[in-house]
């Protein structure tokens, strides 16, 4: 069988009937996947409970953000350790005052880690399953620190989860 382009656009979730009227969270989800080939049109319906959609996207999305996560921390910890010896370099004399300012100033995005709001909601899952993998305790800062998030978001995301 021979496709020239094949696209799977899949229409965000819709509610359909169904569930009851007191409880609205268990109102299942219609999803439609629509496949064009260069010969033919078709599409495909399927309906999900709130539950079963959760467990799909955390099946398949969650791995990949974990693996973003992975590569933030480690890209975080390459930061850190550049700013360290930089440190170190000023420290022991061998860059002035102005010298270690320019090298900040002109390659902040090698020594400076960058904080930000969560993308997704489920993130302090993820993050929260990656930190429990380590046999240490860490703090909110470290935490915020290894993985981009501010502390605020962090606290707030532990604050939701309890």
């Amino acid at each position: 069988m021979d496709f020239e382009t094949i696209s799977y656009p899949i229409t965000a979730p819709q509610r359909v009937s169904g569930g009851t009227e007191e409880n609205k969270s268990h109102k299942p989800f219609q999803i439609t996947i629509k496949v064009t080939s260069a010969s033919s049109e078709s599409s495909v319906s399927i309906v999900l409970t709130a539950e079963q959609l959760r467990s799909i996207s955390k099946k398949v999305v969650y791995p990949k953000r974990k693996e973003e996560f992975y590569l933030v921390a480690i890209n975080n910890l390459l930061k850190k350790s550049d700013f360290l010896q930089l440190s170190l370099q000023h420290a022991e004399k061998v860059l002035t005052d102005e010298e270690f300012e320019n090298e900040l100033d002109s390659n902040s995005e090698k020594y400076l880690i960058d904080l930000h709001e969560f993308s997704e909601p489920s993130d302090i899952n993820v993050i929260g399953d990656i930190v429990n993998q380590i046999e240490r305790d860490f703090t909110v800062d470290e935490v915020s620190e290894i993985f981009s998030v501010t502390p605020e978001c962090l606290k707030n995301g532990l604050k939701y989860n309890k």
